[in-house]
């Protein structure tokens, strides 16, 4: 029933705060309400619900313009290991969506307090962006765990 709820609350395009627990039928007022974008953005609203024990769920998530109007939704069945994977892969299938689209500015929104993001300026993210760029295609397809790829990388310069 709560997945269900999950589910529902983010079709509806509306968020409300978990003590409301997703209350679609009117019994009681949201603490906060859906709002739009800034102008020429479009928002992204995704959202999922997982079950522990099958670790199958599913996933949705709704695309409105700055005025209010419906553009697309998705909901897809998923199996996967954990809640912030299945939250993950909303939001990525959001951004997807919107890709196939063709919107270029959108806005994401999640309920999810496992995952946070921000955009930060590239000089912030220069390790990152040096290790992503295509100069270095011969180190694609590895994960380093406890020493970096190249130490010249993590010194501030």
């Amino acid at each position: 029933m709560e997945a269900t709820r999950r589910t529902q609350r983010a079709t509806s395009g509306r968020r409300t705060s978990s003590n409301n627990h997703g209350n679609l039928h009117g019994n009681s007022q949201p603490t906060s309400a859906w709002s739009p974008p800034d102008r020429s953005l479009f928002k992204v609203n995704a959202d999922a619900s997982w079950n522990a024990t099958t670790k199958k769920g599913n996933i949705a998530m709704v695309i409105k313009d700055s005025n209010d109007k419906f553009v697309a939704a998705r909901k897809s069945c998923i199996s996967v290991l954990s809640v912030r994977v299945a939250e993950a892969k909303a939001i990525l299938d959001g951004c997807m969506l919107a890709k196939n689209l063709e919107l270029d500015k959108i806005v994401m929104e999640s309920d999810s307090k496992e995952m946070r993001w921000s955009w930060v300026p590239r000089s912030v993210n220069m390790v990152a962006d040096r290790l992503a760029s295509s100069k270095n295609s011969e180190m694609s397809d590895y994960t380093w765990v406890e020493r970096p790829p190249y130490r010249s990388y993590f010194e501030q310069g």
